[in-house]
C-alpha cells in the first residue's frame, strides 16, 4: 500500500514544505536578538552586573535587588563549585 503525503498531490508541494520549515526559523532567528543573555553565562565571563541586569529583565521590575542579588550569587556558586569540581575529575 503506497504511503499518500499530504503535499504529494501539488506539482510544487516540496516549497510549501520549505516555507513551513522556513516560517518557524525565521520567528527564532527575529525574536532571538531580543533575548537577554543568560545569566550563567554572563557570570562565567565575569560580568556580574551584566548578569543581574539580564536577571531583572528576565525576573521583571516588581522583584527586588536584593533577590536579584541573591540569585546572582547563587548562581556564581554553583558555578565555582562546578570549576572544582571538574578540575578534582581531571586530576
Amino acid at each position: 500500500m503506497p504511503r499518500q503525503y499530504a503535499l504529494q498531490s501539488y506539482a510544487r508541494g516540496w516549497r510549501i514544505a520549505i516555507g513551513l520549515q522556513v516560517a518557524p526559523a525565521a520567528l527564532i532567528v527575529l525574536f532571538g536578538a531580543r533575548l537577554p543573555r543568560s545569566p550563567r553565562w554572563l557570570v562565567q565571563q565575569g560580568d556580574m552586573d551584566g548578569a543581574c541586569a539580564s536577571l531583572r529583565a528576565l525576573r521583571g521590575a516588581d522583584v527586588a535587588q536584593a533577590d536579584i542579588n541573591d540569585e546572582a550569587a547563587a548562581i556564581e556558586a554553583a558555578f565555582r563549585e562546578e570549576q572544582v569540581f571538574c578540575r578534582s575529575r581531571a586530576r
